[in-house]
């Protein structure tokens, strides 16, 4: 008699198949990953570890022009090695050369965010039309379905719709909390009075 072996393991998943947006956005996330890599600075920037001042930040270019100016014109000033004048030109040189890919890059970044949201809205007004239709149809209770699906989609909104007695208690909570923080301050104003 054969003896007949049975072992369960599960079976290898198969990684997801990436849609077509899926696939759009991780070639649009190599581009970047590329121009990344090309720019110069960058990476020494964050690799500084040094903190951006803000106060600093609002010093226009002509002064930092000047200023480098000034070192290659006084012997005392360059001997101080506190300012390299070309370094400070090709930063400045930097600057003005990648601003408008930083405009360009923040515009694409709200557009982006502004499709994102604008979606959403679209898809979220169209839903709860057919969420209160749905109810609708089913507040007869003919449709043992409607009645589940509605159901379903109650669940998932998973957003109490507050009743007119529900605003009305909270509404009377906050002037409770009103009226008891007023209180506290009066009584500390006393406080102080008497106290002086």
């Amino acid at each position: 008699m054969a003896h007949i072996t049975i072992t369960t393991q599960a079976l290898p998943e198969a990684p997801p198949t990436p849609n077509r947006y899926q696939e759009l956005v991780a070639d649009v996330i190599t581009a970047l990953d590329r121009i990344l890599e090309i720019m110069p600075k960058i990476d020494e920037a964050e690799a500084s570890g040094r903190k951006v001042a803000g106060s600093r930040l609002g010093v226009p270019d002509a002064f930092l022009a000047t200023t480098a100016a000034a070192v290659e014109q006084s012997p005392e000033l360059a001997a101080m090695k506190k300012l390299d004048p070309s370094t400070t030109r090709d930063n400045i040189q930097y600057r003005e050369a990648l601003r408008p890919l930083y405009d360009k890059v923040v515009t694409v970044g709200r557009r982006l965010y502004f499709t994102l949201l604008w979606m959403k809205d679209s898809d979220v007004a169209d839903a709860l039309q057919i969420y209160r239709i749905a109810k609708e149809l089913a507040s007869d209770r003919r449709s043992p379905l409607m009645t589940a699906l509605v159901a379903n989609m109650k669940r998932d909104l998973g957003k109490k719709v507050p009743t007119k007695a529900d605003r009305e208690e909270r509404k009377l909570t906050r002037m409770m909390e009103a009226i008891t923080e007023f209180q506290q301050k009066q009584q500390q104003t006393q406080e102080v009075q008497k106290a002086a």
